[in-house]
């Protein structure tokens, strides 16, 4: 349970104070699952975030396209967004090294609920929740 803890406790500090970008910034939470140990379950349960579950189908992606903007250093950024990207890059590295099997679930059209998840060292889903807004 300890070891367990410390995850929480190093995604939680690796997120901190993070606003994920897209057409509206959001907040990144961490969200775990622990009575869901098959990916089956975590869709179902994760379809009940949407107001519209049997209408929204789920989506999947990789840790890496997910991060792709977050991660990547523009020529035009200034100093403030050169330090986000160092800490998305973290955030990534702590992700990787406390969590299994890592994929990232959308569910919505425009805006849309965005699960970072994979298996923590008791075998349930963890990772972070966050808001892309997409158009």
């Amino acid at each position: 349970m300890e070891e367990q803890e410390n995850h929480k406790e190093e995604i939680e500090n690796a997120s901190k104070d993070l606003m994920f970008i897209s057409e509206t910034d959001a907040p990144l939470f961490y969200i775990e699952f622990v009575d869901i140990i098959t990916e089956q379950q975590l869709k179902i349960k994760l379809k009940t975030f949407s107001d519209k579950s049997d209408n929204i189908k789920l989506k999947t992606e990789t840790l890496d396209a997910f991060f792709k903007n977050a991660i990547t250093v523009q020529t035009w950024f200034e100093k403030e967004e050169k330090e986000n990207v160092k800490k998305f890059l973290n955030l990534k590295k702590v992700l990787e090294k406390n969590l299994k099997a890592i994929k990232v679930y959308k569910l919505g059209k425009k805006e849309q609920n965005v699960f970072i998840l994979g298996k923590n060292s008791i075998g349930t889903f963890a990772g972070l929740k966050t808001v892309v807004v997409e158009t």
